[in-house]
């Protein structure tokens, strides 16, 4: 079964917490559930390995949190250094323009995603907007590299204040 989101009159989400929108958007939900079991008195400690249930979910998904970072950050690195330090003929033009724009959908298509569901809602200047105007800009300056690693760190951020 889904979960329907609630709105008011005005378009403000009633049912969802923001922290509850930052674990599910980081793809945590398992950590939430986590979080929601502690606070209704459920304590870990108490627990041995062979208790009927799995503990090692948890490192688990946020390892899983981490790999659109990762992906991004591996073909970030291939195209600057054949952009900088091993220059090929051919990587010009679209082909470039391709590869860095490859390199910024793991991590940017989640934050535009975002910022258009927040403008529906009426949240204009949102910091999912501000983030993929921010690197729209830079793409449309012509400065890839810094577009993809502006979103690049964005994302790992927001990973980290999702785990604390």
């Amino acid at each position: 079964m889904t979960h329907k989101h609630k709105y008011d009159a005005q378009g403000k989400q009633l049912c969802c917490t923001q922290q509850e929108k930052i674990y599910n958007n980081a793809g945590a939900s398992a950590l939430l559930n986590e979080e929601h079991s502690k606070d209704n008195g459920h304590n870990r400690v108490e627990h041995t390995e062979h208790d009927g249930h799995d503990h090692s979910s948890s490192n688990d998904s946020t390892i899983k949190m981490f790999i659109p970072s990762i992906i991004s950050l591996v073909l970030l690195l291939i195209a600057i250094a054949i952009d900088n330090y091993f220059p090929q003929t051919w990587f010009t033009g679209w082909i470039r323009i391709s590869f860095y724009i490859l390199a910024y959908i793991p991590v940017g298509f989640p934050v535009l995603k975002e910022a258009i569901q927040s403008i529906g809602k009426g949240e204009i200047f949102s910091e999912f907007l501000l983030m993929s105007i921010a690197t729209i800009g830079a793409f449309a300056i012509g400065e890839y590299p810094e577009g993809v690693a502006v979103m690049l760190f964005y994302a790992i951020g927001e990973v980290f204040q999702t785990i604390a």
